[in-house]
């Protein structure tokens, strides 16, 4: 068979709490809300996708994105998707990238059929998309937050598990305070671990300079998105004048590569499907990093397991780069039945394949 036709396709919702509130950028988040696309075929195939818009990031709401999954539903059903990569690559972008589709819902539709497509063949995306055997483990980077006392808690459990690359979030309470506790987490990880700093553009110009001046940078990878709004200038006169690294995050969603060019300190781009507009775009910032020898790093929006596992497998065809997905840890619960296990040195044991309809754990879902 050199194509399998759409059957069916479901959509849910849920809402999940969080152990403790959780600041994003300038909101606080108590609980992720989101929907779980389904889509089936013959002989049982199923592919998962999730689609839940970031508050405080993304630039649709979850009632927009909610209306235009269910007015898409009947563009993709009964349509075939085909057997060959290179062939489906193509119809997905067909249906998808023109279409006026939001990043979080292109992500979730893409992700239900290219999990599908795998299913289907009963191989890993990893495999299919790259014609190599998908590695079984996968490198986290660990992420902190909070007040000085709690981040220094939280990284001291993370060395113990190996995990060698830390993310802290800084830049929502007074600089003094971020510097201070930045300076005693790099005493603590020296020369177990590397720091990224993630400001989330909360800062101008100024501040950041300021900011970076104070640092201990021996231990620093990289500034994450510590200022806004950013133009080729100003980034250049940041690296020129603290000579810290920096990467993009959130601006990608309104950023053409092109415009990345010639950008002084550049380090990384860190990519959040959800974010920037789904899984083939992903892709494609990942080959155009590549070719300009950057870190491409696959990161998550806060989404469930299910969102996670695509991310996951995008991360997997990144070679050995750690990827930010240590956020199912303040979930109260998942919609999937197991977790993923951690493994020695800082990684995550994979999965060979896409979620199965049995791993879901259905109680905590409601159809729409």
């Amino acid at each position: 068979m050199t194509s399998f036709p759409i059957t069916s396709i479901d959509i849910f919702s849920f809402k999940i709490p969080f152990t403790r509130p959780f600041p994003v950028k300038r909101t606080v988040l108590t609980s992720r809300e989101g929907l779980l696309l389904r889509l089936k075929g013959p002989d049982q195939v199923v592919g998962f996708g999730e689609i839940a818009p970031l508050p405080g990031v993304s630039r649709e709401r979850l009632t927009s994105a909610r209306k235009q999954i269910l007015s898409f539903k009947s563009v993709l059903l009964g349509q075939s998707i085909p057997r060959d990569r290179e062939l489906m690559k193509a119809w997905l972008k067909s249906q998808t990238s023109d279409s006026g589709l939001f990043p979080s819902v292109r992500f979730g539709i893409e992700s239900a059929v290219l999990n599908g497509w795998a299913c289907w063949q009963k191989k890993s995306l990893c495999q299919l998309l790259t014609g190599h055997p998908a590695p079984q483990s996968l490198s986290v980077i660990g992420l902190a937050e909070g007040t000085k006392e709690e981040a220094v808690q939280q990284v001291q459990g993370m060395l113990p598990q190996g995990i060698r690359l830390i993310k802290l979030k800084v830049g929502r309470g007074p600089m003094d305070a971020d510097i201070e506790k930045v300076n005693q987490v790099s005493r603590l990880i020296f020369a177990k671990a590397r720091l990224i700093l993630d400001a989330n553009r909360l800062w101008r110009l100024n501040e950041a300079l300021e900011f970076a001046k104070a640092l201990r940078s021996d231990c620093i990878e990289y500034l994450e998105e510590p200022f806004a709004p950013a133009s080729r200038a100003s980034w250049n006169h940041f690296f020129k004048k603290t000579k810290i690294p920096w990467a993009l995050d959130e601006s990608l969603d309104r950023i053409h590569p092109q415009d990345l060019d010639r950008l002084q300190g550049l380090k990384a781009i860190v990519l959040k499907p959800t974010i920037v507009g789904g899984v083939l775009t992903t892709l494609a910032w990942m080959d155009w990093a590549k070719r300009r020898d950057l870190s491409a790093v696959i990161s998550s929006s806060l989404e469930t397991g299910i969102g996670l596992s695509m991310l996951a497998g995008l991360a997997l065809m990144n070679g050995a780069l750690p990827a930010g997905l240590d956020t199912l840890k303040y979930f109260e619960r998942d919609v999937l039945r197991k977790h993923r296990r951690r493994g020695d040195r800082g990684q995550w044991l994979i999965p060979g394949g896409p979620v199965r309809e049995e791993s879901v754990d259905w109680k905590f879902i409601n159809p729409e």
